[in-house]
């Protein structure tokens, strides 16, 4: 007997594309199940036609998220997001968990800045670096490594400090924040987006979330950023919500990168780092949109002597 036109194809059967295609884009995404362990990928374990500090992971974000970049934002987006830094030559920049160096290298080329660019993760640093340097930044756009953790930075040597989703990772956040905000010299700014938690977040939805993104993480509320500015002794002057904004570039992202996936055909050696890495932006996807979590952009300015004391 000829089989139906209408049988279902066995899930066997079902490309690596179409899978994926439909845990993103369908109602599975809700429900996600835990990836496949991260296979053990060596330091230089890469296409023949890449540099060879570039690995899998940092092969893939870039393929997503575009050349140089960690995260979602291309330079319209960076640039809209820092200019009240009103940066110029004269002025020099802090990065914190800066990735790749993509941001920091976007404010040295349009503005003429120094920035030093800090991040945790020996690959990032290292592939970081490396883009710096071929772009001729080195010196403007260092991608340094240092532990947020033990790190102090030197009291009033920053005009500006940025950071993009980065500070919800930091165990010690309370004396960090501090630490950072002391670094700003007077009247320097310090502008950051990071994740925020719900006054009455859906405990499971956190949890997952919270699972995907390594588990122990301190992320504050909007309150809680209140009184972090307070304790720094800086002035809040922006509390704005991005969220909408993100999942847009998030989901288009995404959608871009599995286009193009689905016209060349899936790299063999990617799948389980490209299942494990949607596995992380589905969870947050997930947790954005239920409103668990929330991104904002905060803006704070260190007032100068001067100024504090015209205000008495």
């Amino acid at each position: 007997m000829a089989k139906s036109a209408n049988t279902q194809v066995m899930k066997g059967q079902i490309s690596f594309f179409d899978r994926l295609k439909a845990w993103w884009f369908g109602y599975e995404l809700r429900i996600v199940p835990k990836a496949p362990p991260m296979p053990a990928i060596k330091e230089h374990d890469v296409r023949a036609d890449n540099h060879e500090w570039e690995n899998l992971r940092i092969q893939l974000i870039q393929d997503v998220w575009g050349e140089g970049n960690a995260s979602p934002g291309d330079e319209e987006y960076i640039e809209e997001l820092i200019k009240p830094f009103g940066l110029d030559p004269s002025k020099n920049v802090l990065d914190i968990g800066a990735g790749l160096g993509g941001v920091g290298r976007t404010m040295s080329d349009k503005f003429g800045v120094w920035v030093t660019c800090m991040e945790r993760e020996h690959e990032m640093v290292e592939a970081g670096m490396e883009i710096s340097t071929m772009a001729g930044m080195a010196k403007k756009a260092p991608v340094l490594a240092f532990d947020p953790e033990k790190f102090e930075f030197k009291p009033k040597s920053f005009d500006c400090i940025f950071s993009k989703e980065s500070l919800y990772t930091i165990q010690n956040k309370e004396q960090f924040f501090k630490d950072t905000c002391r670094a700003l010299k007077d009247g320097g700014q310090f502008l950051f987006t990071d994740f925020i938690v719900d006054d009455e977040p859906d405990e499971e939805i956190l949890k997952s979330w919270k699972e995907g993104e390594g588990g122990n993480l301190q992320i504050w509320t909007k309150l809680e950023y209140e009184k972090g500015f307070t304790a720094g002794n800086v002035q809040s002057r922006i509390f704005e919500d991005m969220t909408d904004r993100y999942l847009e570039m998030v989901k288009s992202g995404w959608a871009d990168y599995l286009s193009r996936m689905k016209e060349k055909g899936a790299d063999k050696k990617m799948e389980e780092v490209l299942v494990s890495e949607m596995e992380l932006w589905a969870r947050r996807t997930h947790a954005l949109e239920s409103g668990t979590i929330r991104l904002y952009r905060f803006l704070a300015i260190r007032q100068s002597q001067t100024q504090m004391l015209s205000d008495w």
